[in-house]
């Protein structure tokens, strides 16, 4: 028994001496034999020994096979400054460790945008992995804040009618999105109709789509000339004139609405009476009483 322990103890001794030895046969190598990243991006490169320890620059001579696309210093830091695919290579001790590195544009989640006035979008910004960017890693703008503005986070708010550009900065880089802002339209923007009868007015958004009703808020300028429901439905109460406005996204839209009264008559007073005979356009139509 003493016998086979002595002999389990040589073999686990064994084994603990060879095992770091079989770890460290292993290669020279780059971190990275393949790179995707973004235009304006950069990337520190390591060359690695056989025991997957960082091999000092200074023995290392660096070098891209395209410098309009990657350029690698003394350092084997790289600097992505054009689209498309370079070669860095690394030659140490007679040997050369070659990186395929791929460089792209970020990608928008919009390039252009039509939107109603008094709405909003939030931008989104990509890298080459297709990871969304943190927006505060990037600086907005807008080429015209009376059209559209933008906030810290990337969201963009449609002012008034127009076209602007609004611009995400990100890696040095300056990226546009389109952006033409356009009011909602009124199914009827004048109305004429007659006493006791009823429209219903529809709004649409920029793209022409019908707006719900339990998005838009009503009124009259006059309710006794006109009045309208939650629905848009108007109805002609007395002869006159008045507007019905009806508000989306906060900007006000008008319509403007004419009454008329169905008789237009002309009364003429009976002959020893209070009788008189109404007459439209000339006939005699139907006989009232004028106090």
């Amino acid at each position: 028994m003493k016998k086979i322990i002595s002999f389990l103890l040589v073999v686990l001794m064994c084994f603990t001496i060879v095992s770091p030895t079989a770890s460290a046969a292993g290669k020279i190598h780059l971190a990275k034999t393949k790179i995707v990243i973004t235009l304006g991006g950069n990337y520190s490169q390591k060359l690695y020994d056989k025991n997957d320890k960082a091999i000092s620059s200074s023995k290392i001579t660096w070098k891209s096979s395209d410098s309009d696309v990657a350029k690698v210093d003394s350092k084997g830091k790289i600097k992505m400054v054009g689209e498309g695919k370079a070669t860095v290579s690394a030659k140490y001790s007679g040997k050369t460790y070659k990186c395929t590195v791929t460089v792209k544009k970020p990608t928008l989640k919009y390039t252009a945008k039509t939107i109603t006035s008094g709405g909003n979008f939030t931008q989104v910004v990509y890298s080459a992995s297709g990871t969304k960017v943190s927006a505060s890693k990037i600086t907005w703008s807008t080429s015209n804040k009376d059209v559209v503005t933008v906030n810290s986070k990337g969201k963009i708010i449609a002012v008034d009618e127009g076209t602007a550009k609004v611009y995400a900065k990100y890696l040095g880089k300056r990226y546009a999105v389109k952006v033409t802002v356009k009011d909602a339209t009124l199914e009827y923007e004048d109305y004429k109709l007659e006493i006791g009868d009823t429209f219903t007015q529809v709004i649409y958004n920029c793209l022409g789509d019908k707006i719900s009703h339990s998005r838009l808020k009503w009124s009259s300028s006059d309710s006794d000339i006109v009045t309208v429901t939650s629905k848009g439905v108007v109805t002609a109460e007395n002869e006159g004139t008045a507007k019905i406005y009806v508000t989306y996204l906060g900007k006000k839209y008008t319509t403007k609405v004419t009454v008329e009264n169905s008789h237009v008559c002309v009364f003429e007073k009976a002959e020893g009476g209070t009788d008189a005979t109404c007459t439209e356009d000339g006939k005699a139509t139907y006989v009232c009483e004028c106090g």
